[in-house]
Formats: C-alpha cells, sequence, structure tokens
C-alpha cells in the first residue's frame, strides 16, 4: 500500500504504473475520470456514502438564506448543470437540509 499527501501524487502513481489503483471520495474519483480522458476509469461500487455540508457558524445569520439558495438552485435547474459540468452528478441531493448529516 502506498500513500500520499496529495491527491496529484496518487494521480500521478497511477498514471505511471507505480500504483495500480487508488481510493477517493466518489466525487473526486467521477471528476478525475472525466479529467483524464480516458486514463483513469471507476471500478467497483461506492461505499460508506455520506452527505457533504457546509460549515457556517450557528449565530451568523446565514444558514437560512445559504439554505433558501440552495433550494432556488435546485429548483431551476442550476445545481444539477454544476454538478454535470464537473461529473459528480451522481451525488446529487434533492432536498438540502439544515444539519442534514445528523440523526
Amino acid at each position: 500500500m502506498l500513500t500520499y499527501n496529495d491527491q496529484n501524487g496518487a494521480n500521478l502513481a497511477i498514471s505511471s504504473g507505480r500504483a495500480e489503483l487508488g481510493m477517493a471520495d466518489s466525487p473526486i474519483a467521477a471528476y478525475q475520470v472525466k479529467q483524464s480522458n480516458g486514463g483513469f476509469k471507476i471500478i467497483g461500487q461506492t461505499y460508506g456514502t455520506a452527505p457533504y455540508g457546509l460549515a457556517i457558524p450557528k449565530h451568523s445569520g446565514m444558514t437560512t438564506p445559504v439554505l433558501a439558495g440552495i433550494k432556488a438552485l435546485i429548483a431551476d435547474g442550476t445545481y444539477l448543470q454544476i454538478l454535470n459540468q464537473w461529473g459528480v452528478q451522481a451525488g446529487a441531493i434533492t432536498t438540502p437540509k439544515i444539519n442534514g448529516a445528523t440523526g
């Protein structure tokens, strides 16, 4: 097993043949595949999935406006367009929540 301090090091090890495969969060791996022009491919199944989130200070007053903004991006299709542009649409959510990763 090889370890690297950053994704670029891991990608270089794979593309140069020093490593046979790599592991990364599914959105990162999907982006690598898209950017590699056929140099990388996804194998196996995603496991241990969990939602990503935005960290906002509790008393900043920004929680509700940010949530409203994300809901608007989802409703008008912009959110999915952005995910498609980066090749990470498999991780799309449909119902954003405050503290959605808890309970």
